[in-house]
């Protein structure tokens, strides 16, 4: 089941989408529009010129306040997503919700669809829309499981660009709705089927019985009226109008266990005290309170991810709550990091169905994330990024502010909900001690003016040679020696998501005193047996500033520029040392250019001195920033490979170029580095885009000699797939390098290129002009081809012609170019 993404911007733009992806106007296909485009006018005409282009399509989709195309969340967009199946039976349709102002039932609308769809004894994956208002999920869910239970649902309740349901419709060729449920199924014996979801709320309150309720109204909790059982839990610090703190404490439902629902007061009547859900209430349903909580997401995106990488997905398909990206924004980046560059396409939603491994629900807050496939196709994720949680904490302080509002004016009233925080919301679970949020917090209530930040430099090699268990254990009881240490004084201890101490304290330590205790510590530390392993510590200490955390990070900054220290206090007139700063420029730029598709290859045409006519093009990467700034490998190649980003680099610069020349008649060099040959999802997605190309012998893999080919099997193997594709194989900088010359001789190479350091001199140099001599009779004694690069003249062209040298590159012939644009736009067939 292939899938093809597409954000619209013009009917001529679409047309040419589907020539680029050879999709038949008269196939059969699901296509899915998510629109976050204000004028609904403007989505109306989208969706009839896409149903007179298509029409056998299937469409259904919704309004949203942004698309996920390619894992990218995009604002102001307009997605279609078609997907073709093989071997599958595709089938959409609309059908009403509102009979005038009255719901109609959820289970009548399970039958109707069932019936519509043909859904039953069948299985495979629905796709659900639902207009604004509508609150009749679960029952609706409920229903189908019990009709079709090998069918899983995704989608959700529509949502406009304000993040709400108000102003919201579903999409169906029949045009936009408020009214109307739009869905379409694809079922199939031979589809396989994932779906899975992560929320991360944490439980605060107990629960408590719903006293009076009608529908999804919710009226009196534990005796109180619903809003008082909400106000006094806050100190009455809430307010009807606040959404914002309404939006970060979700109920839970006992029946409901692992759903999250958000909160709505009754806006126009401010005497009324009913609470509003999504759903409908059910009989004797107990009710509380809890939070989203970072943590707790951090641990259920990992586990998702975990899931998904064991299964097969040729399409995949997203779903999140609009709610995680208006309070979590830096979580709901995270979380979909993963999936940047991939064929992952949907939607932000007010309420969404996910799947809990038995069955379908409906809720608020989640992540949902679905795989379909007809072949064992398995997805290509980056899961590193995920490993990156700096950012994640931030989305607490709104939270925090709030608490530290209410724990300020009613500090031993342990009914508020400061209390139930503790555990959950400030602790470090591995460490036991105050994360981040706590650090965040305790500054702002008790004063907290000095930091030591005490890093292991060395952690990686540690855990590499005594285990991650050995590594902990020491880091623990190093903990309590350092606790020990300073058993008479009123430290505060922290530990962060990288694995840093952090010990802080207040005026109740001077300074000096501060300072003096650190370098004890640090002397202490040093001099200490810990079994078997030797950790460098580094201690970066601040002393009343404002950004405790971030001066540390600056003082880290500077230790790792100046080789040796590792015990460094904070100054006012201390600054990043320049190569620091300007790696973190790179970093971010590089960052950017792989998110946002803007790894753009330009290519160099070869001349053949035979047919005097240029038919191959070497590829050669480029980046460029917002601004179009161009960026060329010598500023950010090595800086990629530093900080772990060369393989996303790489693999978007090689599917960029393979799909540019996929059905082109013209040979295109790809340059690989060892690394990329190590790298299996590098290597699958090469054989992936020959399998797809219609001139697989067009692609020639250029390995470099200098690059220290150290395991020849790993070549051996991947040079044999790639000829079984057609493709050839270069060896490149051939001359420069210090390579076993007999593994040379047994690699089947079809090409190498002599580099041009030897070209450029062999005018004037004798020794080079021999070298290249003898390299092109034993080319020619073997049948390979001679490709010299840095041709810079005629004098240098007429000489390589003389020694029967193939080809010629260089600007005497060829300045590298770029021959394609808009590739931040450019459609990726899956």
């Amino acid at each position: 089941m292939k899938t093809f993404n597409h954000l619209f911007s013009s009917n001529n733009d679409f047309d040419a989408f589907l020539n680029t992806n050879s999709i038949g106007k008269n196939e059969a296909m699901l296509i899915r529009i998510h629109s976050a485009l204000r004028d609904s006018q403007a989505v109306n005409d989208i969706v009839s010129y896409i149903s007179n282009s298509l029409p056998n399509a299937q469409i259904t989709g919704c309004s949203t306040n942004a698309v996920i195309f390619n894992g990218r969340r995009i604002t102001n967009a307009c997605l279609v997503s078609i997907s073709i199946a093989d071997n599958c039976f595709i089938k959409s349709c609309t059908l009403p919700c509102f009979d005038g102002h009255d719901q109609i039932s959820g289970e009548e609308i399970a039958v109707k669809l069932c019936r519509e769809l043909e859904l039953c004894n069948k299985k495979g994956q629905l796709f659900v829309f639902i207009p604004p208002k509508y609150y009749q999920c679960n029952a609706f869910a409920n229903k189908l499981y019990e009709l079709a239970p090998d069918i899983k649902i995704i989608g959700g309740v529509s949502c406009s660009n304000e993040s709400s349901a108000s102003g919201a419709f579903t999409i169906s060729r029949c045009m936009s709705s408020e009214i109307n449920l739009s869905a379409a199924a694809v079922s199939g014996d031979n589809l396989k089927c994932f779906e899975n979801y992560a929320v991360g709320m944490e439980k605060l309150t107990d629960a408590v019985p719903i006293d009076s309720y009608k529908d999804n109204v919710i009226s009196s909790v534990g005796g109180k009226d619903a809003y008082q059982w909400m106000s006094e839990l806050f100190n009455n610090k809430i307010t009807k109008k606040n959404d914002k703190t309404i939006n970060i404490f979700p109920i839970y439902r006992k029946k409901l266990n692992g759903s999250a629902w958000n909160i709505n007061f009754n806006y126009p009547d401010d005497t009324n005290n009913d609470i509003f859900i999504t759903d409908t209430i059910q009989e004797e349903e107990y009710i509380g309170l809890g939070y989203i909580s970072t943590n707790s997401v951090v641990d259920e995106v990992f586990s998702l991810y975990k899931r998904l990488e064991k299964v097969p997905a040729e399409s995949v398909f997203v779903y999140s709550c609009a709610l995680r990206s208006h309070m979590l924004q830096n979580c709901s980046t995270w979380e979909l990091s993963p999936l940047m560059n991939t064929h992952a396409s949907g939607a932000f939603l007010w309420g969404e169905f996910y799947f809990n491994g038995k069955r379908s629900l409906f809720g608020n807050y989640c992540l949902v994330i679905s795989l379909l496939a007809e072949q064992e196709t398995f997805l290509e994720m980056d899961t590193n990024y995920l490993l990156d949680t700096r950012g994640l904490y931030h989305d607490n302080e709104y939270l925090v502010n709030f608490l530290t509002k209410c724990a300020s004016e009613s500090i031993n009233n342990r009914d508020t909900l400061y209390y139930h925080f503790q555990d959950s919301l400030y602790s470090d679970k591995k460490m036991k001690l105050g994360n981040l949020t706590k650090l965040f917090y305790d500054s702002q209530t008790m004063g907290i003016n000095k930091l030591c930040m005490l890093s292991v430099r060395n952690s990686n090699e540690l855990m590499a040679y005594a285990g991650y268990k050995a590594y902990d254990t020491m880091l623990k009881n190093t903990l309590k020696k350092i606790q020990k240490f300073f058993s008479e004084l009123p430290m505060q201890y922290y530990y962060s998501e990288h694995g840093d101490y952090l010990i802080a304290a207040n005026d109740d330590i001077s300074s000096i005193q501060f300072e003096a205790k650190m370098q004890e510590l640090y002397r202490f530390l040093t001099s200490i047996e810990y079994n078997r392993m030797l950790p460098l510590f580094e201690f970066s200490v601040v002393l009343n500033q404002k950004h405790l955390l971030r001066s540390a990070k600056v003082v880290q900054s500077v230790m790792h520029s100046r080789k040796g220290l590792r015990y460094l206090v904070y100054s006012i007139d201390m600054g990043m040392d320049e190569t620091c700063i300007q790696d973190v420029r790179m970093v971010q730029i590089i960052n950017e250019a792989i998110s946002k598709n803007r790894v753009i290859p330009y290519y160099q045409g070869i001349y053949d001195n035979q047919k005097n006519n240029i038919e191959m093009y070497e590829s050669l990467m480029r980046l460029t920033d917002a601004s179009g700034n161009i960026y060329y490998p010598g500023s950010f190649l090595d800086i990629s490979k530093k900080y772990g980003l060369y393989s996303s680099l790489s693999r978007q610069m090689i599917r960029n170029v393979m799909r540019n020349f996929k059905d082109r008649d013209v040979y295109v060099t790809i340059n690989l580095s060892m690394q990329d040959l190590i790298e299996s999802r590098t290597k699958e997605m090469i054989y992936e885009e020959m399998h797809r190309a219609k001139n697989p012998d067009k692609f020639i893999f250029e390995v470099v000699e200098t690059e220290d080919i150290s395991d020849y099997d790993i070549l051996t193997s991947f040079a044999e797939r790639i000829h079984e594709f057609g493709g050839k194989l270069a060896l490149d900088d051939f001359g420069s390098g210090f390579s076993n010359l007999m593994h040379i001789i047994r690699m089947d190479f079809d090409f190498l290129k002599v580099d041009g350091s030897i070209v450029k001199k062999i005018c004037d140099d004798e020794s080079c002009r021999k070298l290249l001599e003898v390299i092109a009779l034993w080319c020619r004694m073997q049948g390979k081809k001679v490709i010299a690069e840095f041709v810079e003249n005629k004098q240098i062209f007429d000489l390589l012609c003389d020694y029967g040298v193939d080809f010629s590159q260089g600007y005497y012939f060829s300045r590298p170019e770029k021959l394609f644009s808009n590739y931040e736009s450019e459609t990726i067939n899956t």
